[in-house]
């Protein structure tokens, strides 16, 4: 009876913890293209939810020419979400874990990386995208806030 009760409650607990892991469904408020204007210019923000990752790209717009600046994408490894980012111009992507993924708010965190450290995503109503880059770098230490509305 006991080796029944205590299976039981071995089976409610991997279920529960189950429930609680960070899946694509998470990453879904991301989705579709975002825009804000800044100096004149149009930044935009594209995300696409795919079957098992997630991939984006920023790119300034100015007098309806596009500049790719970061491409990204969102993949899981061994369990663990992870964003990459890849600089326009530049060899090496830099790998950010999350560190909390709630279905409106995402955090990736590398404390290792140049600048910045943490990167970190809000969605209110479905419509605004808050995007927030916080970090310290050699000379810097820097929290650079980014407001984007859904494009329809």
């Amino acid at each position: 009876m006991k080796k029944i009760l205590l299976f039981g409650l071995l089976a409610i607990m991997v279920i529960a913890c189950t429930e609680n892991e960070t899946s694509i469904e998470n990453f879904k408020s991301l989705n579709g293209q975002w825009v804000r204007n800044f100096n004149g210019n149009q930044q935009l923000e594209n995300w696409k939810i795919q079957t098992d990752k997630v991939i984006g790209s920023s790119s300034f717009v100015n007098n309806g020419d596009t500049t790719k600046m970061t491409e990204y994408e969102i993949i899981e490894d061994n369990g663990n979400w992870i964003l990459l980012t890849q600089e326009v111009g530049f060899e090496n992507a830099t790998q950010y874990p999350l560190i909390f993924g709630g279905t409106d708010s995402l955090v990736f965190h590398n404390s290792a990386a140049d600048w910045p450290q943490t990167i970190s995503f809000k969605t209110l109503n479905g419509n605004t995208l808050h995007k927030s880059v916080l970090g310290q770098g050699s000379s810097m230490k820097k929290n650079i806030e980014f407001t984007f509305k859904k494009k329809e």
